[in-house]
């Protein structure tokens, strides 16, 4: 069975009032979370594990983990998405984060935090990267739209097509 959780609360948060509060229900193909931010109060997220695809200029691209639909964001694995665009990807465990290169655009994302940047800008993201299965997934809109690829998405098969400038 796929578990699917968000990232624990940085640190400076964790022994405070201020910590994450999370519960999973489970139904037949999908998790509603309900997840209660730092910031705000409870809303429930439905999400979407299974029919999900993402295509290179209508090349589908292979992952080991299928993305999958979270608050109404496509998130998927951080590698194979690098290796099929001809990003640079690198990883730093110390502070989680995840960097891509494409020429001169980078983007850079941290686990569990909503900030993000696109060439040093921040920008703040609706779904925060996270861990899934011991491995990296991120916003799939973000980090297309940072390297410089546009984002089509068709509703009536869920799937995203990348395209080169």
């Amino acid at each position: 069975m796929m578990r699917l959780w968000r990232p624990a609360p940085p640190a400076r948060y964790r022994d405070s009032a201020l910590a994450a509060r999370h519960r999973d229900v489970l139904f037949d193909n999908c998790i509603s979370i309900h997840h209660t931010p730092f910031y705000e109060g409870p809303r429930p997220r439905v999400v979407r594990l299974d029919g999900v695809g993402i295509t290179l200029e209508g090349l589908e691209i292979p992952f080991d983990i299928p993305p999958f639909i979270l608050g109404g964001r496509t998130l998927c694995q951080v590698r194979p998405l690098a290796e099929a665009t001809g990003a640079d990807v690198a990883w730093d465990g110390d502070s989680e984060t995840v960097s891509f290169t494409l020429g001169a655009r980078s983007a850079s994302c941290q686990i569990g935090s909503e900030i993000a940047y696109v060439n040093g800008s921040p920008r703040l993201l609706d779904e925060p990267p996270m861990l899934y299965d011991d491995h990296t997934v991120v916003p799939l809109r973000f980090v297309a739209e940072g390297l410089g690829f546009t984002v089509a998405w068709d509703g009536e098969r869920y799937m995203a097509d990348l395209r080169r400038p």
